[in-house]
């Protein structure tokens, strides 16, 4: 869970000129190879990739490890696309402003210009034993988005395409709803969980005077197995016209 933090702030955060993404395999030996590699095996006619899903416990459990999936397929862990959607949106154009931290019990927030707020908790190290276990209300936190429902890209399950051909529908993780003064008025994070909103990316519900979400659309929870990942690639990638599904890789 650590390790996808890290990755998916990486995304967030616009420094540098190109962010690199690890995409792995698990091993039992120093000298095994990729799965499915033997020697002698360059005309071997190659099988389905299937991945690893995206870990729920840190460290990761014993049954995780021994999963005969042995790719581990980091780079398609829940949230890490959308998070490279919100790079490749916000660019270096919106630098980072409003931070907001504490560090006692281990929460950081800030904007992205005028377009992305991003907000990531680092929940409970055994090792350090610094951090905590409780979920963080983003309630009356400022972002500078207009009011609406938001998908949390941090958490989407699949990748996420571009602003035109956005479906209005979160595959992971509960939305967030923002009022008119541009202030959260319903959204938390969850240990080692993350927030990410951007301006184009709003859910097909309505959002009612009383703050709750009206007619809300979403596929899964926030601990969706490797296989609602693949079926949300497949029905985004489904949802595009021909011309623009080579933009919604993994």
């Amino acid at each position: 869970l650590d390790y996808s933090l890290a990755t998916r702030f990486m995304l967030a955060w616009p420094a540098g000129d190109a962010a690199r993404i690890m995409s792995s395999y698990a091993w039992e030996y120093f000298e095994d190879g990729p799965p499915g590699i033997r020697p002698d095996s360059r005309q071997d006619v190659t099988s389905h990739v299937t991945c690893r899903g995206t870990p729920t416990t840190s460290p990761v459990t014993d049954a995780y490890e021994a999963d005969d999936n042995r790719f581990v397929c980091e780079h398609r862990w829940q949230g890490i696309l959308g998070m490279a959607r919100l790079r490749k949106q916000v660019g270096k154009d919106h630098p980072p402003n409003s931070q907001w931290q504490d560090d006692k019990i281990g929460v950081l927030s800030f904007n992205l210009g005028n377009v992305a707020f991003v907000a990531l908790s680092r929940g409970y190290n055994i090792h350090t034993k610094q951090g905590n276990t409780d979920t963080f209300d983003l309630e009356n936190k400022t972002t500078p988005l207009p009011k609406g429902t938001y998908c949390n890209l941090a958490s989407e399950l699949g990748p996420v395409p571009a602003p035109e051909f956005w479906s209005y529908l979160c595959t992971g993780g509960d939305p967030v709803v923002v009022g008119d003064d541009g202030e959260i008025k319903k959204g938390s994070i969850l240990p080692n969980g993350m927030v990410a909103i951007h301006k184009d990316y709003t859910t097909a519900s309505t959002w009612g005077e009383d703050g709750e979400d009206e007619d809300l659309v979403t596929l899964s929870d926030a601990t969706a197995p490797a296989s609602a990942a693949d079926a949300a690639v497949a029905r985004r990638r489904d949802e595009l016209p021909a011309s623009a599904r080579s933009d919604v890789v993994v």
